[in-house]
């Protein structure tokens, strides 16, 4: 191996990294400058994995949020209503008159803060700043250094250093368990490119874990940041290209002052303000938080070693006037937190959530049963008196929506929202083990708010369809565990080792049967149009899958099914169970649930 490595510069204004999809379906890799330039010829971003392309996102958008920022257009007298006017007329000039001059004068202005390599590196300390940051016994040393150029191959880690494999989020390997399963080989994983380091990097600031074991100094005690995006359920808006996506989410009605990490003097400076755990109360700042204080050492032959100490990691509570990329739930003492999934949760589409994207009526429907003839009973739990704020995105895209400043914009504009996730080990280390990413369409015009509270179709509005219908599905869910419950118990036993594995497969495969159906119901739904009639398709693909889950019953029913057994009904009666019976109650409720 020949000793030829010698640092240079990697400049992401102009070199290319950013991994691009084409108008002809190509991926192709391009600068900083050539994607603002050319945004309207690029349908999406194209990296690694969905959860780098969030993190790259959100990165563009810090320089977007910068750029326009209307913090020099509105003093600190202006009130709501005209902060809000400044910002929509901002958003619509450079929707309609979009020219990337701006956004590339910014870059070029700052584009000594955009080079890998440096005396101030990208997203990066120094090792000067590096030693300064850290214990004694964690300084990169003269032997830390030799042993950097004498290791025999990729793999092997330098003390105190994290492996790019572990630095890659679709490997995510630790030196001590290998991943069997990881996407690339055992020769490539420990290989990197300029420009693959730069996307793993910004990725890496959001998506850290807690696996490394060094911490920087401080005198208080912290908890090392597992990065920003693992602490929030990540939505965000989809257009038709880059351009349109880029703008979707460009939420302008900040007054405050925008200051991306790469603006702060040294990024000694910046980590002392994260050690008094301040919450930044602008987005590009939040968009480019950093949770590890990096330095990244190259031996002499071009291998890298990533020594990494973590940060301190601000309160997520009550910051939902600045991230608005997340749901969020209001706990006891009204503490407002981000709303992330639990692991059982992760696969669960979105379209069941929402409710939480889209402000809807409460809707009681009765399924034919006392039990459900009274109105449901709310948690014992003290009612919070604070509401649970809206997604800040959803509220942006409701004003752009509704003011007639920017409304012809997006009048009967087809919208996607997308959800990227990455599931985080349940070992101490935290590493990521698993993605996922769903979405659903719809139209912009269900944003527009309606007067009416009629709970007839024919007469109410679209917002009261799409609650009704979930609150149907919600019915047909319970009717139908209930139903699976009474077979396992026929079936295995009323205690079968089996039952709830029975049931949460029913469950699983009636949202499986479901899940493009409603996407594709919902993503048709004209507000204008026959609300009853859309009602009764929906209720159609209902009744055809709870009759298929019926049939696919009856046809593998057991003699000990068919016989049933007897039991004792709640005012003392006793009657045989049996599959007929159970099953009867069942389509008795989906008729009364779908009528």
């Amino acid at each position: 191996m020949d000793k030829t490595f010698q640092k240079k510069s990697f400049n992401l204004v102009t070199d290319n990294w950013i991994n691009v999809l084409n108008g002809d379906f190509e991926i192709e890799t391009i600068s900083l400058k050539d994607f603002f330039t050319h945004a309207k010829d690029y349908i999406s971003l194209a990296g690694e994995s969905e959860a780098q392309n969030l993190s790259v996102l959100r990165f563009l958008l810090a320089i977007m949020h910068k750029t326009y920022s209307i913090e020099n257009e509105v003093s600190p007298t202006d009130n709501k209503e005209q902060i809000e006017k400044a910002a929509l007329n901002k958003w619509k000039q450079i929707y309609k008159n979009y020219r990337a001059d701006e956004v590339v004068a910014y870059l070029e202005e700052n584009q000594a803060s955009f080079d890998l390599f440096g005396d101030k590196p990208f997203y990066q300390v120094t090792r000067t700043q590096y030693n300064e940051l850290v214990p004694d016994n964690k300084q990169i040393n003269a032997k830390k250094l030799k042993d950097l150029n004498n290791r025999a191959n990729d793999s092997v880690a330098v003390t105190g250093t994290i492996t790019v494999k572990q630095f890659k989020r679709t490997i995510s390997e630790s030196s001590n368990t290998p991943n069997l399963f990881a996407s690339e080989s055992e020769r490539y994983k420990n290989k990197i490119t300029f420009d693959e380091l730069a996307r793993w990097l910004i990725s890496f600031q959001g998506y850290t874990a807690t696996s490394d074991k060094t911490t920087i100094k401080n005198k208080e005690k912290f908890s090392k940041s597992p990065g920003w995006l693992f602490k929030i359920n990540p939505v965000f808006a989809v257009g038709n290209d880059m351009f349109d996506t880029l703008m979707l989410n460009l939420k302008l009605d900040s007054p405050n002052k925008q200051k991306p990490v790469w603006e702060y003097d040294n990024p000694l400076t910046y980590i002392d303000k994260l050690r008094t755990l301040d919450k930044p109360n602008n987005i590009t700042e939040l968009y480019t938080n950093l949770s590890r204080a990096v330095c990244i050492e190259w031996d002499d032959f071009g291998r890298p070693a990533i020594f990494s100490a973590g940060l301190p990691q601000f309160d997520s509570a009550d910051y939902y006037n600045v991230e608005p990329m997340t749901s969020w739930r209001v706990l006891k003492k009204d503490i407002v937190l981000p709303n992330t999934k639990k692991p059982d949760e992760f696969t669960t589409a979105l379209w069941r959530s929402i409710g939480e994207f889209i402000p809807l009526p409460h809707v009681e429907i009765q399924d034919g049963t006392k039990d459900n003839s009274k109105k449901r009973k709310s948690p014992k739990t003290k009612k919070p008196l604070q509401e649970t704020p809206n997604v800040g995105l959803m509220e942006w895209l409701t004003l752009l929506r509704n003011n007639s400043i920017t409304e012809s914009i997006l009048t009967n504009k087809t919208l996607t929202l997308k959800n990227v996730l990455l599931l985080k080990s349940q070992q101490a280390d935290g590493l990521p083990v698993d993605d996922f990413n769903d979405s659903f369409d719809f139209n912009a015009d269900l944003l527009v708010p309606t007067d009416s509270d009629s709970s007839d179709l024919a007469h109410g509005d679209v917002k009261f369809l799409i609650a009704d219908a979930l609150e149907r599905i919600r019915l047909v869910h319970n009717a139908l565990a209930l139903a699976a419950k009474d077979i396992a118990e026929l079936r295995y036993g009323e205690k079968g080792q089996n039952n709830s594995k029975f049931v949460n497969e029913q469950v699983k495969s009636l949202y499986n049967k479901l899940d493009d159906s409603f996407n594709e119901w919902f993503s048709s739904i004209d507000p204008t149009g026959d609300l009853v009639e859309k009602s009764d398709e929906l209720n159609e693909v209902l009744r055809k899958i709870t009759y298929n889950f019926k049939s696919k019953l009856y046809v593998s029913a057991s003699s000990k099914e068919i016989n049933g057994t007897t039991v004792e009904t709640k005012v003392g009666k006793t009657v045989n169970k049996n599959i007929y019976t159970v099953l009867n109650s069942f389509d008795f409720k989906i008729r009364n649930i779908l009528r």
